[in-house]
């Protein structure tokens, strides 16, 4: 099985527009292994708590997707063990773009995202998918 970093975007994408554009991001995820930084949780807790606050997103939807996120078997990576490579990169990314970039560049593998900014930044040597 192979490795696969997802960014907030991507499960967002997932969470909240499954037959739309969450249908390719399900066709990447597939039966890759996931991980991320271990401010995953955060960041998607944060858009949907903003979605809910906005009124985007009813409390019932917010609170489905936000549990469907915890089903999702995403390996967390420790901020220490990409430390190092986090501040690296953040000459040309968001500490946050950082944290994902890293742990994709630590497992070889690529990172899966809607952001098109993250793909053309100076730096990345890992490949990024926009979805």
């Amino acid at each position: 099985m192979s490795h696969l970093v997802v960014d907030a975007s991507a499960i967002l994408t997932l969470l909240l527009d499954p037959d739309g554009d969450g249908e390719a991001v399900a066709r990447h995820v597939g039966a890759a292994r996931l991980a991320a930084p271990d401010l995953l949780p955060h960041e998607v807790t944060n858009v949907l708590r903003r979605h809910r606050a906005a009124r985007a997103l009813s409390g019932t939807e917010a609170t489905l997707a936000f549990d469907a996120f915890a089903t999702l078997p995403v390996d967390l990576w420790p901020f220490a063990a990409v430390r190092g490579d986090v501040w690296r990169l953040t000459g040309a990314l968001s500490g946050y773009d950082a944290a994902y970039v890293a742990v994709a560049e630590r497992l070889g593998c690529p990172l899966l995202t809607r952001d098109r900014r993250l793909a053309r930044a100076p730096g990345v040597q890992c490949d990024v998918v926009v979805v």
